[in-house]
C-alpha cells in the first residue's frame, strides 16, 4: 500500500480557476502513482471544498473528509486500481 500526502500550494495563485485546474492534475497524477488501496491525503483551504470533493469523486470514485477547521480541510482518497 502506498501513501501520498500533499498540501495544495496557494501562494502562487492569483485566480481560483487556475488553482482548481491544477488541483485536478495533481489528483490525477497522484492516483497514477498509487497502488491498489493506496491513500492520498490532501490539505486544502475550506473554500475549495466543493471542487476538491467533485475531483476526488471523479478521479478516485471516493473521498472522505478527515477533519475540517475554519480555514483548512484534510481529505482522503483511496485508489481502487
Amino acid at each position: 500500500m502506498d501513501l501520498i500526502g500533499f498540501c495544495i500550494p496557494l501562494g502562487d495563485y492569483f485566480h481560483q480557476e487556475m488553482l482548481i485546474q491544477d488541483q485536478y492534475i495533481i489528483l490525477s497524477d497522484a492516483r497514477k502513482h498509487l497502488k491498489k488501496d493506496g491513500k492520498l491525503f490532501v490539505v486544502t483551504i475550506a473554500s475549495l471544498r466543493q471542487s476538491i470533493q467533485r475531483d476526488f469523486k471523479e478521479i478516485f470514485g471516493n473521498y472522505d473528509k478527515i477533519i475540517q477547521g475554519r480555514e483548512y480541510v484534510v481529505y482522503l482518497g483511496i485508489s481502487d486500481v
